[in-house]
């Protein structure tokens, strides 16, 4: 037995040397893949002559604008809201095309999509005008193929792509990769850089919540972001810049041709190979848009944009660690200046989220300044179940809305799938309609877009809040404890009435009985009712088995003839017809699910 024993200890040993010796020999292999992809010859050719003004730059209304901002002495800014994806895009692109010296990008997500392709075309257009590019991408969140990276990362020598936080330091995705990230390290895995900065020769600026993407611009054919960017121009953009610094010089982020996967790959690649895939996009889809690109002034020729001219911007971005070091000022905080902002409100908030999530310290917050402001109205705008493309995190909110409309006394509204200004929120749409074969254009609305299948549907992702109307803040901040605790984020605050005003009035119009449903508490029965409210609260405080059945609350519409009013009015059930808590969904996959993750799913609200 002794000796049987040492031989099946032999063989152990064996075989863990011949493991450790396999890894070995594998790492030196990617040492030597990125060693070898340091070296290779990018592309220097420049369409533009080195002594031509601007780099052959187009005219743009922005640039003259940074001038004059630059130029005085009251460090005044432009800004301008960016409401509508299409516009969204066409600002980008405009902005490429105008850039002279630098464009740096910041991203959660990029994908190998349509819009993907388009901007990266033309940020290499760029490039080989003369203008630097860097780009810092999450690396989680790239859909990009690691040969398609590669030809992105070589292309030319004016492009340089990093990467934050590789899972097990690859670029590339891989599920078996990301779950045992999940065991041996969630900490790289769980803390994402969700930033998104696009600055153009460190004097213009988009800050908002979209990411590079088709869903975010109105082109994708079966879901469309309702999502917000600011486009600030002025001094302020110069702490855009010094954001973007501390994270492309930071250890956690890595350039793309430092990761083995990302490295290997490049080195299979001929010059020829590198340049084909950007030289000719199929794009034919965005060509109206791209023609008017080179407009001078692009603000005057879209109706939903408008030029403001303000005095006080602050620009506020984590550290890529998301804790502030110490001896750092509070400033460069987003969470920090979030609570800031909430808890000295005065007499209104208004806010819009898709993922409308508290922890404990949000619970806390919200109490203290409902005690300390009586009178404080509070409206918040978030998701429906049918609207919302995670119903996991939905079911949270779900099972927070009595918080939200007992203890904060908020006025709740949840947006609809198909909202009655669709054709104003989104003027493409029906174009997009158009492209699915299957559906009639001139039928009804309601019967164009059931949403129990995956076809058109708006889901907001905008994330902004408004406070005694004239604070306004707009970023990539969820407002949720994922944004608080886990993820970097970045953001602007205006101190503006007209601003406030503006965004105001866009919160108005996604609240409209025509656009969302009002969440209000159950017509109560008699005595049966308190003693079930009361169950319910202590039901979803419970992290487990929150499986009251009877819920305290539910969505109500409009009826018509009436006028709209607030659901704590006394005739507001007079007004309304309740429609049920999942409305348009059925006996769906999300309805179920979004009721089991509530009753059992408490414990992981913190990474929601």
């Amino acid at each position: 037995m002794a000796v049987h024993r040492i031989t099946e200890n032999h063989y152990i040993v064996k075989n863990i040397i011949f493991v450790a010796v396999a890894l070995f020999l594998a790492g030196c292999e990617s040492g030597r893949a990125v060693r070898q992809a340091a070296l290779i010859e990018r592309d220097a050719l420049l369409t533009c002559p080195s002594e031509t003004p601007n780099r052959c730059a187009i005219s743009s209304e922005f640039q003259d604008l940074a001038d004059t901002a630059f130029a005085g002495p009251d460090k005044s800014h432009y800004i301008s809201i960016l409401d509508i994806g299409e516009d969204a895009l066409l600002t980008r692109i405009h902005l490429v095309r105008a850039a002279r010296e630098s464009i740096d990008i910041q991203t959660f997500i990029w994908d190998d999509d349509e819009v993907g392709q388009l901007l990266f075309s033309e940020l290499l257009a760029a490039a080989r005008r003369g203008v630097k590019v860097r780009m810092i991408l999450d690396q989680v969140g790239t859909y990009v193929s690691v040969q398609v990276m590669a030809q992105m990362a070589t292309v030319h020598e004016n492009i340089d792509i990093q990467f934050f936080r590789p899972v097990k330091n690859r670029g590339g995705k891989s599920a078996a990769r990301e779950i045992g990230s999940l065991v041996t390290d969630p900490k790289t895995l769980n803390k994402r850089m969700h930033n998104k900065l696009f600055v153009v020769d460190g004097r213009i600026g988009i800050v908002g919540g979209r990411n590079i993407e088709n869903a975010y611009y109105d082109y994708d054919r079966s879901i469309c972001f309702k999502d917000l960017d600011l486009l600030v121009v002025g001094p302020e953009v110069q702490d855009m810049v010094k954001s973007f610094n501390k994270y492309w010089g930071h250890h956690l982020t890595k350039p793309a041709l430092e990761l083995p996967d990302i490295a290997g790959q490049a080195l299979k690649l001929n010059t020829e190979k590198r340049s084909d895939l950007f030289n000719d996009p199929d794009l034919s889809v965005l060509k109206p848009l791209r023609e008017k690109a080179d407009s001078y002034s692009i603000v005057t020729e879209r109706p939903a944009m408008e030029l403001y001219t303000v005095d006080h911007v602050d620009f506020v971005a984590d550290w890529p660690e998301k804790r502030i070091p110490l001896g750092k000022s509070d400033r460069w905080n987003s969470t920090r200046r979030v609570e800031e902002l909430v808890t000295n409100a005065q007499y209104e908030i208004v806010m819009q989220t898709p993922y409308l999530i508290q922890d404990r310290k949000g619970f806390r917050d919200f109490k203290a300044l409902r005690k300390k402001r009586p009178d404080l109205r509070i409206a918040l705008s978030t998701n429906s179940l049918a609207s919302t493309d995670m119903f996991f995190v939905y079911a949270m909110c779900f099972k927070q809305r009595q918080f939200y409309l007992e203890t904060a006394q908020a006025q709740m509204y949840e947006f609809k799938p198909l909202p009655g200004d669709v054709r104003t929120i989104v003027p493409r749409y029906m174009r997009l309609v158009s492209e699915l074969s299957d559906i009639d254009l001139y039928e009804d609305l309601e019967l164009v877009l059931p949403v129990n299948v995956k076809k058109l549907r708006l889901i907001v992702h905008a994330k902004f809040f408004v406070v005694d109307e004239h604070i306004s803040f707009v970023g990539s901040h969820n407002f949720d404890p994922r944004a608080k605790n886990l993820n970097t984020e970045s953001a602007i605050i205006v101190w503006d009435d007209t601003v406030a005003a503006a965004l105001k009035q866009i919160f108005n119009r996604d609240t409209a009985p025509q656009n969302s449903w009002v969440v209000a508490r159950r017509q109560k029965v008699p005595l049966v009712g308190n003693v079930s409210e009361l169950i319910a609260a202590i039901s979803s405080s419970l992290p487990f088995f929150d499986i009251w059945p009877f819920k305290y609350s539910t969505n109500f519409e409009l009826k018509d003839g009436f006028e709209p009013i607030c659901s704590d009015h006394p005739d507001f059930y007079q007004h309304y017809q309740d429609v049920g808590i999942f409305p348009k969904m059925g006996l769906s996959y999300q309805n179920l699910g979004t009721r089991f993750v509530k009753a059992f799913g408490g414990i992981f609200r913190d990474i929601m």
